[in-house]
Parts: structure tokens; sequence; C-alpha cells
């Protein structure tokens, strides 16, 4: 019944920020691209540095606006992206976006 009661769903002064203490690890396969949205914005999740996160580029360019958008740049800058897309280096963009990038195999 409250959420028939919100403005929008961008009304967030009644909901706590969701605080990750323990994840090490999220591999981002066959769910919504609203759960990576909501997991990295800073005003709906705190991560602690040095998640790892797996998920494929083009959806993490849409979610983050092609690594220009600002809302999930501070939870963006405590995750390690794990960059899969067969790769020898990474574009200086993706990495001021991501203070910490690791190209890696997602079955590691």
């Amino acid at each position: 019944m409250n959420k028939r009661r919100r403005k929008s769903k961008n009304d967030d002064e009644n909901l706590s920020i969701i605080n990750y203490y323990h994840l090490a690890e999220l591999r981002y396969c066959q769910a919504h691209e609203d759960y990576l949205e909501e997991f990295l914005l800073d005003t709906k999740t705190c991560l602690l540095n040095n998640v790892y996160l797996y998920v494929g580029r083009e959806l993490l360019e849409k979610v983050t606006d092609n690594f220009t958008r600002d809302a999930t740049r501070l939870n963006c800058s405590k995750i390690i992206y794990c960059y899969s897309d067969y790769v020898t280096q990474l574009e200086k963009h993706v990495k001021d976006y991501f203070f910490h990038t690791d190209i890696r195999s997602w079955f590691t």
C-alpha cells in the first residue's frame, strides 16, 4: 500500500540505503537491468571497496550512461569490474569510471 502513496519511484526519502557489508562478488547474468541500476546507485546501496562485479559491457554502458552517470560513479569506484570481452587493454574512460578493473574470465 505504501508504494501507491508515493509520488514517484524516485521518491527515496522514506527508504533506507542497503549496506552490503559481506558482499565480495556479484555475477550479474539473467536479471532485469533495473536491478543492476539499483545496485549501482549510491542513493540505494552502500558498498565496501573491492566488490567483484561480473556483468556484460553493453548492459553496464546502458546503466551508467556510457560511463558518465554521476549517480552510479561512487559505487562504481568501489567495484572491481571484471571485464570479460576478450580484450587485452581497457579504454581510458572505463578506467576513469572504475578505479579498479580486471580482465579475467567469468568462469574462474
